[in-house]
């Protein structure tokens, strides 16, 4: 949706007449005809005005909220889990659950699935972690079922060459 369109939308949603709203934000009520037929646009300040007044943020005013990749972290250790977390709110991603454990993964798709949402990815984070055949068999049916992206270490790997991969890997997502 366009801003005309949500203008009109939130403002029949609240059983608003033109002219209640734009009493409500002293203006005219041609004015909120013109916004609402998109023949002008608000200026900032009474876009501000709508947001509080509709109490919805400026990004969904415009109708340019951006679709956020929601996703599960399964990052053993507290280091990584850290750097991996900060990572994925800078570029944006909706963090819909985090396990440290394979149990604890478990637990946390199973709790997402019965709230109906859905994973976009599931990002595997670790340097030093043991990444036996028990954890191997256990993430493999769920590369099945989501988008899996895997960053491992090992013995040569750092934090810091593992963030430089995670940022690269979220930069082109």
């Amino acid at each position: 949706m366009n801003l005309a369109e949500n203008i009109a939308d939130l403002r029949k949603n609240r059983g608003l007449t033109q002219a209640q709203l734009a009493e409500a934000l002293h203006i005219t009520p041609a004015a909120v005809s013109k916004w609402e037929t998109g023949a002008s646009v608000p200026d900032l300040d009474t876009l501000v005005a709508l947001a509080d007044y509709f109490r919805v943020s400026m990004d969904d005013l415009l109708g340019r909220t951006l679709k956020r990749s929601r996703t599960v972290l399964f990052a053993p250790e507290e280091d990584v889990r850290k750097m991996a977390l900060r990572l994925l709110n800078l570029y944006n991603h909706q963090i819909l659950g985090v396990a440290r454990s394979l149990e604890e993964l478990g637990t946390v798709l199973a709790q997402i699935e019965e709230r109906g949402e859905q994973v976009d990815t599931l990002l595997v984070a670790f340097v030093h972690y043991a990444f036996d055949a028990e954890v191997f068999m256990s993430l493999g049916p769920l590369k099945d079922r989501y988008h899996y992206g895997a960053l491992c270490g090992g013995s040569s790997h750092t934090i810091g060459s593992l963030e430089k991969t995670l940022r690269i890997t979220l930069a082109d997502t």
